[in-house]
């Protein structure tokens, strides 16, 4: 547990701003193999792909596709208020 509190706290310190933080979540998706979709293009999506796509330089969306398989979606969505974060139940 404290590991991942002190890798929030490193992200949060390092992230002053949304256009911060939105920075340092497009590097973790990249580093995971994610491919950053432009709104502007025409989207090819595949399946077993992993995407996601930036607006404004303010907020991220990231999802991925099942291999196969599909019937449903889930989406988690979590919301980071500059300069703080706050963390809601």
């Amino acid at each position: 547990m404290m590991d991942q509190l002190e890798r929030f706290l490193t992200f949060a310190e390092q992230a002053p701003t949304a256009f911060h933080a939105v920075e340092g979540f497009r590097g973790m998706l990249l580093n995971q193999g994610y491919r950053e979709l432009k709104e502007t293009d025409p989207w090819l999506v595949y399946a077993g792909g992993k995407y996601f796509v930036i607006r404004n330089g303010s907020a991220i969306i990231a999802f991925s596709v099942p291999d196969s398989g599909f019937a449903s979606f889930r989406i988690c969505a979590a919301h980071g208020d500059s300069p703080t974060f706050k963390l809601k139940p």
